[in-house]
């Protein structure tokens, strides 16, 4: 069962009121992301940018604690760390590919599409290996060395299969296919919803991407 918030008017607490109001007075512009709210199990009064999107009202008091103490992770802090985890296993990965099809379809490597089946076979794997080690591990390199962490919005670490699900959003999402030019307006649409303190599409309601102070 959901608990009830509180929110501020002024220095006056009004509630309780169930988290589908105070979505809808969002939605009215009758709060601002500056707005104060609170539910039994938080230490203090938060704002409700501090909750990084809406849907994290369901989450659980311990969870939006930790979401509290953890501001969202920025558009370029997690740019950087998505291009250090694609180098650090997509470069290996693309020299044992095409190592793989030099040796076992010599006679096609030089052709044309050869390129493509590279890219495709190597893009395969570096999604099923980085799934693979935030699964085992909790976290990626390029991540950790920027202090980014991801979670369900219960805080709980994902699983390799939900950091999967997460990348094929991403790579919908925010890569649009790697389309040509299509992904680069994917791309700032996401960063634009990142600097108006929102969610991406692929992490609303479903992930917090958050950052060590």
């Amino acid at each position: 069962m959901q608990r009830p918030w509180w929110y501020l008017i002024g220095d006056s607490p009004q509630g309780p009121v169930a988290a589908e109001l105070i979505e809808a007075m969002m939605h009215a512009g009758e709060m601002t992301p500056h707005s104060m709210v609170w539910q039994e199990g938080l230490a203090d009064w938060i704002c409700v940018s501090a909750l990084g999107d809406l849907a994290n009202l369901h989450a659980t008091p311990a969870a939006l604690a930790l979401h509290a103490r953890r501001p969202l992770a920025g558009a370029w802090r997690r740019l950087v760390a998505r291009m250090l985890d694609l180098w650090l296993i997509a470069l290996p990965m693309s020299i044992l590919v095409a190592a793989a099809l030099a040796r076992f379809w010599p006679q096609r490597i030089g052709q044309p599409y050869a390129l493509y089946l590279l890219a495709l076979a190597g893009f395969a794997l570096v999604l099923l290996i980085e799934a693979g080690i935030h699964g085992a591990c909790g976290n990626t390199l390029g991540k950790a060395l920027l202090g980014i962490h991801i979670t369900t919005l219960e805080g709980t670490p994902l699983t390799a299969a939900q950091y999967l699900r997460r990348q094929l959003g991403v790579f919908w999402y925010g890569c649009a296919l790697g389309l040509p030019v299509i992904s680069l307006v994917a791309m700032a649409a996401q960063g634009l919803r990142l600097g108006a303190g929102e969610s991406t599409a692929y992490d609303a309601g479903r992930f917090m991407v958050r950052v060590r102070r």
